[in-house]
């Protein structure tokens, strides 16, 4: 008889507390036992960024820069880089990515690979790069590409992937 006494008030007593627990509610029991839930703000997946700047060259003109401004309160972080041209044989394209980090600017040097010739008189430059680069909001992120002649057409592009952070 003892026996079932005892386990009666040991079940009245987890009862008791469910319900308290149930009462309060799971996240303070959960800081209660000292469990804190941390969410990563700096997740890369959270802010992905892509951009391409697409460079067009006309005859005679022998380099192009566009520029794109990062939102002010935002870091963005380039993760990878990718270079392509098709410009007349033997002209060989240079590529820069320009960023600003701390009030500092600096020009981002991409080489590329010929790949041959495209079958419409041009020859194809690509490769891709594994970066870390890091550009201040409300400043430029600058592309630049030169190339080594300035006759006939041709095109570029330089492709950004990252993401952005939120500054406080």
């Amino acid at each position: 008889m003892q026996r079932f006494k005892y386990s009666m008030l040991a079940a009245a007593g987890l009862l008791i507390l469910a319900f308290v627990l149930t009462a309060i509610g799971p996240k303070r029991v959960m800081a209660a036992l000292g469990y804190t839930p941390v969410r990563d703000v700096d997740n890369a997946g959270r802010h992905p960024f892509q951009f391409e700047f697409v460079h067009i060259f006309g005859d005679g003109q022998s380099s192009s820069v566009r520029n794109l401004l990062i939102p002010r309160g935002k870091r963005l972080v380039i993760d990878y880089v990718i270079v392509d041209s098709n410009l007349p044989p033997g002209q060989i394209p240079t590529f820069f990515v320009g960023t600003t980090s701390a009030g500092v600017f600096i020009n981002h040097t991409f080489l590329a690979d010929l790949h041959g010739p495209n079958g419409f008189g041009q020859d194809d430059y690509y490769s891709d790069h594994p970066a870390v680069l890091y550009q201040d909001g409300d400043s430029d992120l600058r592309s630049t590409v030169f190339r080594n002649g300035s006759s006939g057409s041709g095109a570029a592009r330089i492709d950004i992937s990252g993401h952005m952070l939120d500054l406080p």
